[in-house]
């Protein structure tokens, strides 16, 4: 699982690198994948929250990502330096 998340980040950064005005919006393909995404990236967010702003969405609504929340989707953006 490390694997396939470095190759993300990794992924991520070159988008960021071509499209830094854009984001990211994923979601699973089921509300288990999407529960599965959440705690993968609460696992990450401490060191993610370096480069990234990461929002979670629910409904029409959006906040940043808190830990333990049920989210529908996550949006990521890139943190310009």
């Amino acid at each position: 699982m490390d694997k396939i998340i470095a190759t993300t980040v990794r992924s991520m950064l070159a988008f960021f690198k071509r499209n830094p005005s854009l984001s990211i919006y994923f979601s699973g393909s089921t509300p288990a994948r999407t529960r599965l995404y959440s705690i993968i990236v609460g696992k990450e967010l401490l060191e993610a929250s370096k480069i990234f702003e990461i929002y979670g969405l629910q409904g029409n609504a959006k906040e940043l990502f808190v830990s333990n929340h049920k989210y529908d989707a996550f949006l990521i953006t890139y943190i310009k330096f």
